[in-house]
């Protein structure tokens, strides 16, 4: 099977699946190719078929959260990322997730804790101080979003999405030279 040949990939693991209906792994990847392939409702599927073998897998939880997430069910993916946080505490994409699914519901100190967690799990994990400066940007407190901001470019300097968003902070609070400067900086980016 050649890489990035979703459809040989989804064969194979349906042939496994044939093989060995117990085989909860094979529905999980199974499930992960739909979704790569924008296919969520099948994602979501195979996820179920995974979670009805191994009602205890993290994993499968996360990824039928993200599936949910795709289909605007945030309220579905906070339950199924709940349930994977309950299951592995230190699942730092779950948190991340989390936290971009309750932002979005408007529950932005909710998400805020999450990505808190996220940084003391991990303190290098780029998309949590991205996500947070997100977050703190929306609640109006624009020195921690540019705070967060500044980490996130320390960690990935050719993170596009922090200079603009950090450019507009800037010219918000009347940094105009900075806010040139990143908004310069996010278009060649981009470009």
């Amino acid at each position: 099977m050649k890489r990035g040949d979703y459809q040989g990939a989804i064969a194979e693991y349906t042939q496994a699946i044939s093989a060995n209906p117990k085989l909860t792994v094979a529905y999980i990847n199974r499930g992960m190719v739909h979704h790569n392939l924008g296919d969520f409702k099948r994602a979501i599927a195979d996820f179920d078929l995974a979670l009805k073998l191994e009602p205890n897998s993290a994993q499968a939880y996360y990824n039928r959260g993200e599936a949910r997430t795709d289909i605007g069910d945030l309220p579905g993916a906070i339950a199924d990322l709940d349930r994977a946080i309950g299951l592995n505490p230190r699942y730092i994409e779950a948190y991340n997730n989390r936290a971009v699914a309750r932002a979005s519901l408007g529950d932005t100190q909710k998400a805020i804790a999450d990505l808190d967690r996220v940084i003391k799990l991990n303190p290098k994990y780029v998309d949590a101080y991205y996500n947070r400066g997100n977050a703190r940007t929306e609640i109006g407190d624009a020195n921690g979003a540019i705070s967060d901001y500044n980490q996130a470019l320390r960690l990935q300097p050719d993170l596009a999405e922090a200079y603009g968003n950090r450019g507009l902070l800037y010219a918000e609070t009347g940094n105009k030279q900075a806010a040139l400067s990143d908004l310069h900086q996010a278009a060649q980016l981009f470009a």
